[in-house]
């Protein structure tokens, strides 16, 4: 976890949001820090990681897109996802299902990286969002506060509370938001070098055939 990231929680995660609540994190596994570091000495009600991968912080291995098979629409007051959405190459199904087991005026705190931040498979990186990307797909929600950090790695953390009243419809709108695709500018980048690197052969073949044809004629 990214510096301003666990700022952020340090600064906006409240005994009041916790004590006695039952937490869920989307991406337990931990890597350089988690929020649950945060959050248990707030005692809350449980504390329920989940993740691809065995390992510590992980209570249940299970991906995101499952969550609604093991647990029920409105069963988590607070949700914490951070720096796993570019991981998960059906983003939209991952964040309807969030949505879908916060409680009605429960709360999610989400970070994302930047379009800046380079390519980082564990085990794969597809995603990166920008702020008004983030507005956008959380627009159904009451946004509470949203921070952007602009030196690297640059990332785009917020919290925000699911109202009372949201229904299934609310989460339609996911369709139209495309956020950057790391996966195919890099594949896209490797295919060019590649290129690149075939034009430079032959120049060089060439230039050697050259070479060779100017010498055989002394």
């Amino acid at each position: 976890m990214h510096k301003h990231c666990m700022d952020f929680g340090k600064e906006h995660l409240s005994e009041r949001d916790i004590k006695g609540k039952r937490i869920l994190e989307v991406g337990s596994l931990y890597v350089n820090g988690s929020y649950r570091e945060i959050i248990e000495p707030m005692n809350p009600n449980c504390y329920v990681g989940i993740d691809i991968v065995k390992g510590f912080g992980v209570d249940i291995v299970l991906g995101v897109e499952h969550i609604k098979d093991l647990f029920s629409m409105n069963s988590f007051d607070v949700i914490v996802c951070t720096n796993t959405l570019e991981h998960i190459l059906k983003w939209k199904q991952a964040i309807y299902n969030m949505k879908y087991v916060l409680k009605s005026g429960g709360l999610i705190f989400v970070s994302v990286p930047s379009q800046t931040v380079n390519y980082h498979g564990h085990p794969s990186d597809y995603w990166r969002f920008s702020r008004a990307e983030m507005v956008e797909i959380f627009r159904d929600f009451e946004m509470i506060i949203i921070a952007e950090d602009i030196d690297e790695p640059a990332g785009v953390v917020f919290k925000a509370r699911k109202p009372v009243g949201w229904t299934q419809i609310n989460s339609m709108m996911l369709g139209c938001i495309k956020p950057f695709n790391i996966w195919e500018h890099k594949t896209s980048w490797r295919k060019k070098r590649k290129r690149n690197r075939k034009v430079t052969s032959d120049k060089s073949r060439k230039a050697s055939q050259t070479r060779c044809f100017f010498y055989a004629n002394f």
